[in-house]
Parts: structure tokens; sequence; C-alpha cells
């Protein structure tokens, strides 16, 4: 087409509203034909006039889904009839539009008439995609996230974007049209609201909340008191107080977000990358307006997680793009687009101070946190409690005082990134303690050994711990301190340039969600082949669970990992083994694993006949019992096959406490 063509089209699909008035007045190299009627010399090739329909149909749809009043379309007439008149559509047209054009300038007329007349004349519409989703087209409740209770983001953008990289719509068509399609020429206009992007200007009185019914822009609040904090503050020999930012971390995974959706008879089938599978079907389902039965997620291998993968993302999309046209679909995010639209790591405005008696012990701490949880919930509400909970560190503090806050801002949403805001507390926590130390006039190693959490000691929110293992930690580095400690006094001596340091720090957080239950189920089976069927749902995200949790259901049976077949992540398949987040897969799925591997042992001994010590192996579709000089065989399909379902066994896990890392 030409230049006049694809400015005149570019305007049309940003500028329009801004330059309508001016291009009234316009009339040079026919740029004004759009407007005053006249169709310009340069588009009267065959092919210009239909890429001149599409764009004309584009806008047109848009206009009736509710876009700006900004399409022209009197030059759709001029193709038909030569001196046509100007016409305008809009989302509704008045009461003095007709099923023919309008007379006059300001006349209007109704979309469904003018691509009727376009197709009577034979004119095709050749749309660079074969389907344009909006909200709209959601049948379920365009709703998601992690905690229910503070679901709150949509899946695709209702009127107003809170945050840039948040999706409005999905282009769906087959490969080539959309590898050549021009985004930019989106037919969307962007009207710009006030921002608050930090947290300082999401707590300023004059900012609009980000969400209507949370004043404040506060989401959430996480509180942690005990003892009597104020009181020994105020008495205490020495103190250290100060503050720290920290700021956006993208988790940088080797995969970007990728996937594909198809129907399965009248299953939704999804596979894409994920760290919670379960609580991807429970969503989608949800915003597409299905039962969860019907629907099918199938966790893709994950070129890693570190906690944003916990949160959907592409998962409904792809699911409305087969619904909408039954067919396969498949997305692959940019880099770009991963980096705009997923999780980071929860910026923080943290100020803290801790008191110490002579001695060196803590004597009490007073922390506060404000986290900036972007423009969507997600993990605020985790990281605002969690945050309390552990900001004193591994070590003993009688006294203590801790909030933490989630705010809400127009930046990214933020979530899940290994330890859920404790890293950001751990890096105040432990500068302050080496300032302590210092001023205390004791070894920062020594500092912390003297404070550090024992076997019966109770926690800031009054768990009394046992088998704490940070004392050994510390212990095993006394040696490494004193050499390092001597090695840069002396490379310092003779350096006036260059100068080195060495440093420590201690963090913890506790494996699963924070205080609340943390189920596993596994199933196992012997099959009437004399294999025995895993499955288990822990998705695998390069942490190690699908070898770590076969060796340990192995282990329980007492037969080799060569006898078991593992089936991994399916929520048609496998139960639910949780979220593979805050560490927890190994110890409490590892432990459901545990418990039904020694079931299924239990069951196999007792119809054998056999005593506890007995040993089991499988070979050759047979399963062989033995102890010392006893000695049984059986064969699957002679004798068990029968007993199938007795067979199976079932192990559960409940994990719980104070902690968690973030995927």
């Amino acid at each position: 087409a030409s230049d006049v063509y694809k400015r005149q089209m570019k305007t049309w699909a940003t500028d329009w509203p801004a330059k309508v008035e001016e291009e009234k007045t316009v009339n040079s190299a026919g740029v004004s034909g759009f407007i005053m009627g006249e169709l310009p010399a340069e588009m009267a090739g065959t092919a210009d006039r239909f890429l001149f329909i599409r764009a004309l149909h584009n806008l047109a749809r848009f206009e009736q889904d509710g876009g700006p009043l900004t399409t022209a379309l009197k030059s759709a007439y001029d193709i038909l009839k030569p001196g046509g008149i100007v016409g305008v559509v809009q989302h509704e047209a008045p009461e003095s539009a007709t099923d023919a054009w309008a007379s006059g300038s300001n006349g209007y007329l109704k979309r469904d008439f003018v691509i009727a007349q376009l197709e009577a004349a034979g004119f095709e519409f050749l749309a660079s995609s074969d389907v344009n989703a909006n909200p709209k087209d959601i049948p379920g409740e365009n709703k998601f996230g992690v905690i229910p209770n503070f679901a709150d983001q949509p899946a695709l953008a209702i009127s107003e974007a809170k945050f840039k990289g948040e999706a409005i719509a999905i282009v769906a068509g087959d490969y080539n049209s959309i590898s050549q399609l021009d985004i930019s020429s989106f037919p969307v206009y962007w009207k710009p609201s006030q921002e608050s992007l930090t947290i300082s200007s999401a707590k300023e009185k004059n900012i609009a909340n980000i969400h209507s019914e949370k004043e404040d822009n506060i989401l959430t609040v996480g509180k942690v008191i005990s003892g009597e904090p104020n009181l020994v503050l105020e008495n205490s020999g020495f103190q250290v107080s100060g503050s720290l930012k920290t700021s956006y971390v993208e988790h940088a995974y080797i995969e970007p977000e990728a996937g594909a959706s198809w129907m399965d008879g009248n299953t939704l089938v999804i596979q894409a990358c994920t760290q919670a599978p379960i609580m991807d079907r429970d969503d989608t389902a949800n915003i597409l307006g299905l039962e969860k039965e019907k629907v099918r997620i199938i966790p893709a291998t994950a070129g890693g997680g570190f906690g944003s993968k916990l949160d959907v993302s592409i998962q409904p999309l792809l699911g409305l793009v087969t619904l909408k046209t039954d067919k396969p679909c498949r997305i692959a995010y940019t880099r770009n687009e991963s980096m705009m639209s997923t999780t980071k790591r929860h910026p923080a405005d943290m100020n803290a101070l801790i008191s110490a008696n002579k001695n060196g012990k803590i004597v009490g701490m007073i922390f506060d946190g404000d986290f900036n949880t972007g423009a969507y919930a997600s993990w605020g509400p985790t990281v605002a409690t969690r945050v309390p909970i552990h900001a004193s560190g591994p070590y003993y503090t009688p006294n203590y005082k801790a909030l933490g806050n989630a705010l809400y801002s127009n930046g990214p949403i933020s979530g899940a990134f290994r330890g859920f805001g404790v890293p950001q507390a751990a890096a105040l926590q432990e500068t302050l303690y080496d300032q302590l130390a210092d001023i205390c006039n004791i070894d920062q190693l020594e500092f912390r050994k003297i404070n550090a959490l024992q076997d019966g000691q109770k926690t800031v929110c009054g768990q009394q711990l046992h088998g704490v293992g940070i004392l050994e930690c510390l212990d095993a580095l006394s040696q490494k301190w004193k050499e390092g400690l001597n090695k840069t006094k002396n490379f310092n001596k003779s350096s006036d340039v260059i100068k080195k340091g060495i440093g420590l720090g201690s963090c913890w957080y506790g494996c699963g969600n924070t205080a609340l239950p943390n189920p596993s189920t596994i199933k196992i089976g012997l099959t009437n082949t004399g294999r025995i069927s895993l499955h288990q749902g822990a998705t695998d995200i390069g942490q190690g669970s699908n070898t770590v949790i076969a060796q340990i259901t192995a282990d329980a049976i007492g037969v080799s990992m060569t006898d078991l077949d593992l089936i991994s992540p399916d929520t048609f398949l496998t139960p639910d083994c949780g979220k593979t987040s805050a560490s927890r897969q190994t110890y409490v799925t590892g432990k459901a694993a545990y418990n039904a591997g020694l079931k299924l042992r239990s069951k196999i001994l007792r119809l054998s006949n056999m005593g506890n010590d007995s040993l089991i192996k499988l070979k050759e579709s047979k399963i062989i019992i033995s102890n010392q000089d006893k000695k049984q065989e059986h064969r699957e399909q002679l004798n068990i096959k029968q007993k199938n379902t007795e067979l199976a066994g079932w192990g559960g896990a409940r994990g719980g406490g104070g902690g968690g890392g973030g995927g």
C-alpha cells in the first residue's frame, strides 16, 4: 500500500481522536480523502483496496466492542458507490441511524449494515487473525489469585490496565498470520491516568487507590508482638538502628512462559510450565466457567521457576482461544513479554532497631517493613505475614515487635521468589547485627553464636524448637572465619588501592505454607506385570523431586528404583501433592511417599504371611519374598490381579509451621 495509506492506517489505530479535527481541514496528498469522501488515487489498486477494507473491518469491530468514537467508514461506501457521503460508526448508533446511509456529514452507520453491504459487493475481509478475544469473551469469573480470599487479578483487563504489561486482549491465528502481525496497529486507544509506582507514592494521601475498595492502597498487614519490646529498648545498653530499601528482582529463568491447549473430547487439556498444577486447574476452570473435572493440566518440563510460575499466566488465555475456536492453540512468551507480565521479588522499604546488653545478648528488636506488591495481590499477603515471623533471624529475641505492610502500586506484580520477603528482611537484620557486634566489641561470628536459637528455646511467635542446627552451622565456620579475617587484614596492610573484606550472614525460613497445613498425597500400586507405579504430582522444576520422591518410595518398600514406573504430575493421573514452593516437596511429599511405601510393603507381606524383616524383589513379572530360609514367588497375573485395588498404597502427609521459601 502507498505511504499515504500506511500513514493513515497508523493514525486511525493510535492518534485518531486527537487528529480528526486537524485532518478534516487538511487536503494534501490525499490524506483528507479518508474523511471527506474521496478515495485517493494512490489506492486505486485492488490489493490496496482489500487492505483498506480489512483495516475498516477491524476498526469497526473494535468500535462495536466498546472502543472510542474514532472510525470513519464512509470511504468504504466510496468503493461500493462513488459519490457517497460521510458516515461514522459508534458503539451504539443513535436513534436517527437507519439501515441505510444517513444523510449529512454527521450521519451514522450501523456496523452490521456496513459489513453486509461490503460482503454483498464481493469484498473479502482479510483479517490478520482468526479470532480476537477480549474480557467480554470470558465465560466464567474474570478473576484469579493464588490466595482465594485475595484473588483480584483479571485474565484480561476490564477497561483499565493497572500496570504496563497487563493483558487486555488475545489475538490468535495461524502461525504465518501471527508471526507477521504488527501488534502496534492493534486498535486500542489508551487514556493515561495518574500512576503510583513506588511505596512512597502509594502511601501519599492524594494518590487514588489502585483498588477502590482498598483504603490507602493497603492490601494487608502482618504483625508479631512478643514480650515488651518498647520498655526494654528504652533501658537497654547498646542499640543500633537502620533502614534499607530493596528493588524489584526478576527471576530470569531460562525458559519463558510457554504452553499449548487442545480439546480431548469434552475436556480442555492445557500443557504449560507451572509449579502448581492443581491451583492452575482450579483458577482456569473458574475463569472459563468450566467444572474442574473438565480441565486437565499437564505440567510441561520447566526450565526454572523460582516462585514466579506459581501464579497463573498463560493457562486461561490458551484455554479461552481453544474454547472459542475449537482448535489447538499454543503460545510462547518472548523474554520481553515474560519480564513485563510475570511476578517479581517484592521491593521493600524497611526500618529496624535492635538492642543488646553488655554481654552481647539480644534484648529486643522493633521492625517495620513496607512491601510493594504491585498492581495485584499475588503472594503479597504471604510476604506481609511471613516477614514479621522471620525478621528476627535465627536468633533468640525475647522482646519483639514487627509489622509487615503489603501495598498496591501500578508497578509489576510482586510474587513468590525464594523466600517470600525473608531475604529482604535478612539483609537488614544481618547488617544491623554486624554493627551491634562491633559496638559490643564482640567478633561478628561470636556474636551470632551467642544469640543463635538452641533446642528448647522459643521463636518470636512462641514456637518451641527442637533439632535446631544454626549453632552447629556457625561453629563449622569458626576456623575458616579466623583464616579469612587474617588473610584480609594482611592483604589490606600491603594494598593501598584494592581492599578486601569478609562477611557472613544467617537466614531462616520454614518449609511450606506459613502457619497453614501443607497436605500432599501419593498413590502407588503393584501392577499385574510386576511393576510398581508411582503416581506423584509434585512438579519438578529442577530441584529433583522426581528423583528424591522415587528414592524415598523405593526405600520404604524395600525395592530398587528400577522397579518403579514414575507417573509425573498430571491432574488426571496424579493426586494433589501441593505446589512446588517453599522448599516443601522433599519434606512433605517425601513423607507422603514414605507412608505410602510402608503401606504397600505391609500389604504385600501380610498377604504373603511373611515377617516385617523380609526382602522383596521384583523380577520378570514375579514378586519374590524371602526371609532367611523361607521364600515365596508370586506371579501377578495369577495371584494379585484380582486384588489389584487392595495392593495399592495411599500415603498422605501434612506439613505446617512458620516457614517458606518461594518456589
